[in-house]
């Protein structure tokens, strides 16, 4: 049974980061999965405690991810190279309209998400503002608590299908421009030439 409630969730994914969350129904992906609503309903009562769920999955998984990166990282300025190319992977499978989805129908999911963000993302990038501080890659003088914020509503920003949608940008090209911008407004000249170099290799795999 468990093996059913893991394909529901995989399921339920994959059609709400293509297609967004409104527009699929629980009919939609019993139908993809061809099971009845009645085998659904003994795993998810209603959209919102799925949607719930998945959220709360996401967030762990990527939070491992990131742990990992930051561990694996030689030195802050390669930290953040290594979060970009996760997090460009990530949302180049995401529909936008996901984000702004779980905001306006799915409010305890959105709180999931939202807590996630202003914790445990906020800690990171704070973290890594202070260790290129110390490894001298990031200039001494940047206020990092707010920095820190900058960066997340930056994030935020890439969801808004009003802000970058009609320019006919893709997200990951908006994510990628905005990362570029951040780091070579705090690095140090030191940091300014590893930046270009991580820049180029990166841009070079794509």
């Amino acid at each position: 049974m468990s093996d059913i409630r893991g394909r529901i969730l995989q399921t339920s994914r994959d059609m709400f980061f293509r297609y967004g969350i409104k527009s699929i129904t629980m009919d939609d992906i019993c139908r993809e999965m061809g099971i009845s609503k009645k085998t659904f309903y003994q795993f998810f009562e209603e959209k919102n405690q799925l949607v719930e769920e998945l959220v709360k999955l996401t967030t762990e998984d990527n939070l491992l991810a990131i742990n990992g990166f930051v561990n694996e990282a030689e030195h802050a300025i390669h930290e953040f190279i290594l979060l970009m190319r996760h997090m460009s992977g990530f949302f180049s499978d995401m529909n936008p309209v996901m984000l702004y989805d779980m905001y306006k129908y799915h409010v305890e999911a959105y709180g999931v998400f939202r807590k996630y963000r202003d914790k445990e993302i906020y800690r990171v990038v704070k973290q890594n503002l202070e260790r290129g501080i110390k490894e001298k890659l990031y200039r001494d003088d940047i206020p990092v608590g707010i920095l820190a914020k900058l960066r997340i509503e930056e994030v935020n920003m890439m969801f808004n299908p009003e802000i970058f949608s009609k320019e006919g940008y893709s997200f990951v090209q908006v994510q990628i421009e905005l990362m570029k911008h951040f780091l070579h407004g705090i690095v140090t000249l030191r940091g300014h030439k590893l930046v270009n170099e991580y820049m180029h290799t990166y841009e070079m795999e794509k």
